[in-house]
C-alpha cells in the first residue's frame, strides 16, 4: 500500500511539474501572470503626454502635438496644425496609462495574425503602432484585436516575442479624419441672421431669420419686390429652418490642405454667404461631384484667429447637395 501511495505521489509531481514547465515555458501559448501594469512609468505621468502617432500598414493615420495645452494634429499637413478631438485622444492615453496584463499570449509569430498583432511590415498586417511621447521618453504597443469578451485587447511591445492580453479596449482611429474636431463652422444657426445661396444657373435662393423659435426662418423676396411666401406653399412648413440646420450641422469625410490653384482648378458649383448677427461673413466655395459622388467644400474667411479657410473638406453627396439646394427645392409643386 505503501509503495502504491509512493508512485501516486511521485506522478503527481512530475504532473505538477511539467504542468508549471509549460506554464513557464517561453512557447507556451498561454500564460498566466496575474495583474501587472503595462507601462508603469507612462500611468504616472499621463497628463504630461505631448505626442501621438498611430500608423497602421499603410503609413501614419493620425499624428499630434501638445503645445500651450492644445492638441494640434499634424498627419495632414505638418506645417498646419488641425484641432483634434480630444477627447478620443485623451481616452486612448488613459487607457494605454491604466492598461493592466492580465494574460500572456502566443510568443510564435505565425499566430500573431489570430491576434492581430503582428508587425507592421508583414504583408496584410492588421495590427496598429500606437506611439505616445513625452519629451524624449516614448511607449509603443502594437495594438490588435479586441477580446471576445469586449473587455480587453491584444497588444504587443515591439521587439518583444510575447503577445499580451491588457484590460483595456483600444480603438485607434482607422483613417485620417477620425479623431479631428467635427466642429469646424466658428457659428451655429442662431449665430446667423441669413444665408444666401448661389448655385450656378439658379436664382439666388435669401433665407433670412425673421424671429426666434420655431418657424424663425423664411425665404426672403424682398430683393425681387415679391410678395412673402406663405407657408402653405413650401413642400413643409419647417423646411426653410431644416435647410439653415442642414447647413450647420456640418460633417466631412475627409480633409485636404487647402491650396489655392488646385481648388480652382475644380468645376464649381456654387457659393453659399453665411452672414453673422455681427454682420461678418463666411463663404462657403462647393465644387460639382466628383466620381464617387463626394464633394469639396472651402471656406472663405477673414475672422481673426479662423483657421478655417486653411483646409478643403471633402463631404458626402448629402452634405454636398445641402449647398447646393435651390427655390424650387422649398416650394410644393
Amino acid at each position: 500500500m505503501m509503495n502504491v501511495r509512493i508512485v501516486l505521489l511521485t506522478v503527481l509531481v512530475a504532473v505538477a511539474g511539467g504542468a508549471a514547465w509549460l506554464l513557464s515555458h517561453d512557447n507556451a501559448e498561454v500564460v498566466q501572470t496575474g495583474p501587472v501594469i503595462l507601462f508603469a512609468e507612462l500611468a504616472s505621468s499621463a497628463d504630461q503626454v505631448d505626442g501621438v502617432t498611430i500608423e497602421n500598414s499603410e503609413g501614419i493615420v493620425f499624428k499630434a502635438d501638445r503645445k500651450s495645452g492644445k492638441w494640434l494634429a499634424r498627419h495632414l499637413a505638418a506645417e498646419q496644425g488641425f484641432p483634434v478631438d480630444t477627447k478620443a485622444l485623451s481616452t486612448l492615453i488613459s487607457k494605454l496609462a491604466q492598461a493592466n496584463i492580465i494574460e500572456r499570449k502566443t510568443s510564435k509569430a505565425k499566430n500573431y495574425p489570430k491576434l492581430g498583432v503582428e508587425n507592421l511590415a508583414e504583408e496584410n498586417a492588421q495590427s496598429t503602432l500606437v506611439t505616445v511621447t513625452q519629451g524624449n521618453q516614448s511607449w509603443q504597443a502594437l495594438v490588435g484585436n479586441i477580446a471576445k469578451s469586449q473587455r480587453g485587447t491584444f497588444v504587443r511591445l515591439p521587439g518583444n516575442q510575447a503577445s499580451l492580453l491588457i484590460d483595456q479596449v483600444l480603438r485607434p482611429p482607422a483613417a485620417s479624419a477620425d479623431w479631428l474636431t467635427e466642429k469646424v463652422l466658428p457659428f451655429a444657426a442662431d449665430g446667423l441672421q441669413q444665408v444666401e445661396l448661389m448655385r450656378n444657373a439658379a436664382a439666388p435662393l435669401v433665407l433670412a431669420r425673421v424671429s426666434a423659435g420655431e418657424g424663425s426662418w423664411q425665404i426672403d423676396t424682398s430683393a425681387g419686390n415679391q410678395p412673402p411666401i406663405r407657408r402653405d406653399q413650401l413642400v413643409y412648413p419647417g423646411v426653410v429652418g431644416q435647410t439653415v440646420a442642414e447647413l450647420t450641422a456640418f460633417r466631412y469625410l475627409a480633409v485636404e490642405p487647402y491650396n489655392r490653384t488646385r481648388f480652382d482648378a475644380l468645376t464649381q458649383a456654387g457659393t453659399v454667404t453665411f452672414t453673422l448677427t455681427d454682420n461678418t461673413q463666411v463663404f462657403a466655395h462647393i465644387s460639382e461631384v466628383d466620381e464617387l459622388g463626394q464633394y469639396r467644400i472651402w471656406f472663405d474667411t477673414d475672422q481673426p484667429g479662423a483657421w478655417l479657410s486653411d483646409w478643403i473638406f471633402v463631404v458626402s453627396g448629402y452634405q454636398g447637395r445641402a449647398y447646393l439646394v435651390d427655390r424650387p427645392a422649398l416650394l410644393a409643386q
